[in-house]
Order: structure tokens, then C-alpha cells, then sequence
């Protein structure tokens, strides 16, 4: 579900589209700037993301990040022309508040990387 928005810290009054979806244990949301799929010639625009990310075989959001590092960098990594980050929130329990927007939220397990 693509959501596009402004430039971040570009400009004074900019407005960001909300979306908002529910996660549930196993789920895990994947955040990137364009840099990972713009100019790299192992990841050809967010369809060859999804494909890529699709074929991963990681169980847990440290070794989904580590495949999809190796995956779209090389190893050793190849520059990029431009910077890249991911930032990876796997859920992996149900949330202690329910479906209650006052709750604690889900515990989830958070890794990201830069490039």
C-alpha cells in the first residue's frame, strides 16, 4: 500500500497523507526512502522490491534485513549513487491493549540500516 507524500523537513506547511492499516503477530511493516530502489540496478523500482523481498526466506526482521542487504547492495556492498535506509517493524506478539487506541501497542521487534 504506497503512500506518497512531500519531501520530508522540504517544506514549511507541507501536508502527509494518512494510512492506516492493522498488524497483527507474524506482520512485519517495511519503511525506505527512494535510494533503495531508484538508480540500483539490483532493485528496479518498488515492483523489483516486492519480488526481491518476496523471494527472502528470513523467519525475523534481523535476518529479512540482513538477506535484503546482501540482496540489493552485493556483498561487499556496491555504492549507490544515491543514499538508502530501511527501517523493518516485525509485530511478534498480540498487543497487551487490544484493539483499544489507548493500549500499550503491539510488541514488535525494530531494525533498520543506512547506506
Amino acid at each position: 500500500m504506497p503512500t506518497r507524500g512531500p519531501l520530508l523537513g522540504v517544506f514549511d506547511d507541507a501536508e502527509f497523507p494518512e494510512t492506516t492499516i492493522d498488524l497483527v503477530p507474524g506482520d512485519t511493516l517495511l519503511l525506505y526512502t527512494d535510494g533503495l530502489v531508484e538508480r540500483n540496478p539490483r532493485v528496479p523500482g518498488d515492483a523489483g522490491l516486492r519480488t526481491l523481498v518476496a523471494s527472502l526466506r528470513a523467519d525475523d526482521v534481523d535476518g529479512l534485513l540482513a538477506e535484503l542487504e546482501r540482496s540489493a547492495f552485493g556483498s561487499p556492498p556496491d555504492p549507490l549513487p544515491d543514499d538508502a535506509a530501511v527501517l523493518a517493524i516485525q509485530v511478534v506478539s498480540p498487543s497487551p491493549g487490544g484493539a483499544d487506541p489507548e493500549g500499550t501497542g503491539a510488541p514488535v521487534l525494530v531494525h533498520a540500516m543506512a547506506r
